[in-house]
């Protein structure tokens, strides 16, 4: 029996929508996949989580003295921000019906990429929620109340910081953040790290800069005075010798933010789905309205569970 139009539409239109759907949600503005280091399906228990502290120093002890055990302790909870993003669009079989100059399927595509390269942005916007409050604990906090990148009292009572100043993009700044990696690391405890800068994640309007600053062949040493000429001591630019990935995110609302991360860094990052991208297509067969609705939607997580390995530095 051959098909009427709104049958054949009917019995194509979830596969033809949802596959291109899909495919154009794969696409970022930018590559936030190179940060989180978890991008998995998740449960509801991992919602919120808890950090335990490692130890501290040991103590010197005297002959015969008792040893103080010191026990791990709960430090308090990290929290994510759960959010579900939806999207839907009503066509009239009239629509359907009276195409002429394009096929369904070219239509049913195009209505496909649409919803897809919404929910890519969307998501692009959402992982970068985490960077935009980095300096300000006003919704993602980490065990100790405070925001990603800023000022805390460890638990051996020391102060300490993750972030840098105001400045703008410049060799100088790249460098402090490495030294902060590799020389200032603290746990909750105090203890000391050392790591490795692995990845920089910027601004899009920086990429000449950075391109700049990575690419030349000597080292900057400042300006000349009065000028704006780059002046060199001919040393060979030891940031060419780091190998640093660069990340661009257009989405960061400051081009200045600039954070940099070390190779314990990403396990820390989740991005994850707690429902997957998914579509339905129904019919409303009514008297009044002979229309098709398209909708999908999908459930995430975001958020950073700890601090460690991770230096930001603020344009404000």
């Amino acid at each position: 029996m051959v098909m009427t139009n709104a049958q054949w539409v009917n019995s194509i239109a979830l596969i033809e929508f949802e596959d291109v759907a899909r495919e154009e949600s794969m696409g970022k503005i930018w590559e936030y996949g190179q940060v989180y280091g978890d991008m998995s399906s998740t449960k509801e228990r991992e919602m919120k989580g808890y950090v335990w502290t490692a130890f501290g120093l040991p103590h010197e002890r005297s002959y015969g003295e008792d040893i103080n055990t010191e026990t791990m302790e709960e430090v308090g909870d990290w929290t994510l921000y759960d959010t579900e993003i939806a999207l839907g669009a009503d066509i009239d079989d009239k629509l359907l019906e009276d195409l002429r100059h394009i096929s369904q399927k070219e239509f049913l595509n195009g209505m496909g990429r649409g919803f897809g390269e919404s929910y890519a942005q969307a998501k692009s916007i959402y992982a970068n929620m985490p960077f935009e409050r980095a300096f300000s604990n006003a919704v993602q906090t980490m065990w100790d109340g405070g925001a990603l990148c800023g000022t805390r009292t460890l638990l051996d009572g020391t102060t300490w910081t993750n972030a840098l100043g105001a400045g703008s993009v410049t060799w100088s700044r790249i460098w402090d953040m490495i030294d902060i990696l590799k020389l200032d690391q603290r746990t909750q405890k105090g203890l000391k790290q050392r790591s490795k800068a692995v990845k920089l994640m910027v601004h899009d309007a920086q990429e000449r800069d950075i391109t700049r600053i990575l690419g030349q062949e000597y080292e900057f040493d400042g300006f000349n005075v009065g000028t704006s000429n780059d002046v060199s001591s001919k040393n060979t630019n030891s940031l060419r010798n780091k190998n640093l990935k660069i990340v661009y995110n257009q989405e960061l609302s400051n081009e200045n933010y600039m954070f940099m991360f070390g190779k314990k860094a990403a396990p820390n990052f989740k991005f994850k789905s707690r429902k997957k991208f998914s579509t339905a297509w129904q019919f409303d067969g009514g008297k009044r309205n002979r229309t098709r609705s398209a909708f999908t939607h999908e459930r995430f997580m975001v958020g950073v569970t700890h601090f460690i390995d991770v230096v930001g530095a603020d344009a404000t």
